[in-house]
């Protein structure tokens, strides 16, 4: 199982855009799914409703900075590192770095996302 305070959940782990599920890599990966129920009931719905609104929020973000309006910005800010954003932002981060994963990425997500380096919000051990 997957230790969230040593393990990058992207060396176990894939989110799936377009169903909302995540899928696994490695044995850890699927016994973390199993045990924590990560696919289970709602959770995959309200992961797309997160990736949609997590776009919005990145593109509030960079408007916010880009007009030097420092509490707004560091509001929507707080808002993507909180859940159920924190894990599909990340998931999103990475997958728009490589150009075969991107193209499954909803297109104004994968935008906001070219704007930012949103995964130096993140620390992983």
């Amino acid at each position: 199982m997957l230790d969230p305070t040593s393990d990058d959940p992207w060396e176990h782990l894939r989110l799936s855009p377009g169903t909302g599920f995540y899928q696994s890599l490695t044995t850890r990966g699927e016994v973390s799914i199993d045990v924590l129920g990560l696919n289970r009931g709602t959770l995959p719905r309200g992961r797309l409703a997160a990736l949609r609104a997590a776009s919005a929020l990145m593109r509030e973000w960079l408007e916010a900075r880009a007009a030097g309006d420092q509490g707004r910005a560091l509001f929507e800010q707080r808002a993507l590192l909180d859940q159920p954003f924190a894990d599909v932002v990340y998931m999103a981060a990475r997958m728009n770095q490589f150009p075969a994963m991107r193209r499954i990425l909803p297109a104004r997500l994968s935008e906001a996302l070219d704007q930012h380096d949103f995964l130096s919000w993140y620390v992983i051990n």
